[in-house]
């Protein structure tokens, strides 16, 4: 499966990284030196060859079909996307335009090469925290990086597209704009986001809410990774329209989360519930659900 990924020249390591396909969960190849694994949390170096200059260019060709204009867009964003769903960060020299914007990315030195792991059933456990009367609660999921917050997110999106033991199917647009969550190839998803999923692959997220909350008419909206106060302002947009939101952020509590944004006025009312994530060896675990207590004016653990 590994050995896809690589042109003949480099075949061979495809075939030595299969041995440690289990748990894989990235391949990083960095100029004149050795390869690096993440298996399972724990690093593992590969001495069989030092990467080359060379080997980067033959690998970098191979990932583009050999046409870099095809992927000029994501180029542009530091990544690729394979057919598999792995996506495939990239550094080097960057290109900008006359108006200082990042034009393209070469001399290619580094990739890591992040194996696309779709599971389906993690929400299983999470989902009766999630609804009230048969009535899908605005939730934010937060955790650390690696913490299994988009992973969660994913298999959400598609239990609420698909409808579940608490909720008929619903319409639920999605906003992916490093293809993460879909590894979506000329626009059509790689993982399973649900029957009744619009995605918007590749767009940043503030143009894309406010697109989709115009045209799709969505009963929920689906975002990773806010970063910004301007877009959780466009998800309070959403909610004042009846749409549903379920968002992910980086944070190690919901203190942190609520300090990092304490100058959105409406934060208080934008979410129902607040799952905060752990990694349990390499596996996510739930710290804490939380919900608003009956005056609605502060957090309780559920």
């Amino acid at each position: 499966m590994m050995g896809c990924l690589f042109p003949g020249e480099m075949r061979e390591i495809g075939e030595e990284i299969e041995k440690y396909a289990m748990g894989l969960q990235e391949i990083r190849l960095r100029v004149n030196s050795p390869v690096f694994l993440l298996q399972d949390g724990m690093e593992r170096k590969l001495m069989k060859r030092i990467i080359s200059r060379e080997d980067i260019g033959r690998l970098f060709a191979h990932l583009c079909n050999h046409s870099m204009y095809a992927y000029e867009d994501e180029i542009r964003q530091g990544f690729l996307t394979t057919p598999e769903g792995h996506r495939i960060g990239l550094s080097g020299t960057v290109v900008l335009d006359s108006n200082g914007q990042i034009r393209t990315l070469k001399y290619v030195q580094a990739m890591n090469i992040r194996i696309a792991h779709e599971v389906k059933g993690v929400a299983d456990q999470v989902l009766p925290y999630l609804y009230e009367t048969g009535h899908f609660q605005n939730t934010l999921l937060l955790s650390a990086p690696g913490g299994g917050k988009t992973t969660l997110l994913r298999d959400l999106i598609r239990v609420i597209s698909d409808g579940n033991r608490f909720d008929r199917g619903r319409n639920v647009s999605v906003i992916d704009e490093r293809l993460e969550l879909s590894g979506a190839i000329r626009g059509i998803s790689q993982n399973d986001l649900g029957m009744r999923t619009d995605l918007l692959a590749g767009c940043p997220k503030m143009a894309g809410m406010e697109l989709l909350i115009r045209s799709m008419r969505p009963e929920v909206l689906a975002v990773d990774e806010l970063g910004r106060l301007e877009e959780l302002e466009c998800l309070g947009k959403a909610c004042a329209c009846g749409i549903h939101v379920l968002a992910t952020a980086h944070g190690a509590s919901l203190e942190d989360f609520f300090y990092r944004f304490r100058e959105y006025i409406g934060m208080e009312y934008l979410f129902q519930r607040v799952l905060v994530l752990e990694n349990c060896n390499n596996h996510f675990g739930v710290k804490g659900c939380f919900r608003k207590n009956e005056l609605g004016n502060d957090w309780v653990l559920m």
